[in-house]
């Protein structure tokens, strides 16, 4: 995992994988113990999460900084902090040199 960011409306991975199938299987693994642990604290049932799973491919080099970035930044742009590094559901504390382009 190159880099991450968990918000309300979205999760956003940045990964290296063998194959998509193995992020697919993960992710649906995810989206149903969370569907069943929310349903079953909110005394609810049925469906939870209506996104699907979006996949691109990345070349090494800069655009996966720009892409980590991005991620990283996605708190700042939404005006949840103003600080990446404050924002808890982020890889940017564990990625020192993905700091904010101050342009």
């Amino acid at each position: 995992m190159h880099a991450y960011v968990l918000m309300e409306n979205q999760v956003d991975l940045l990964v290296t994988l063998r194959t998509f199938e193995v992020l697919s299987r993960a992710m649906q693994s995810v989206a149903r113990r969370h569907t069943q642990y929310f349903n079953r604290v909110h005394d609810r049932s049925g469906t939870l999460w209506e996104w699907r799973l979006k996949l691109g491919l990345i070349e090494p080099g800069p655009w996966l900084l720009a892409c980590s970035r991005l991620i990283e930044l996605k708190p700042v742009r939404a005006g949840l902090v103003q600080n990446p590094a404050d924002y808890a559901w982020s890889s940017y504390p564990t990625m020192p040199a993905c700091t904010p382009n101050p342009g």
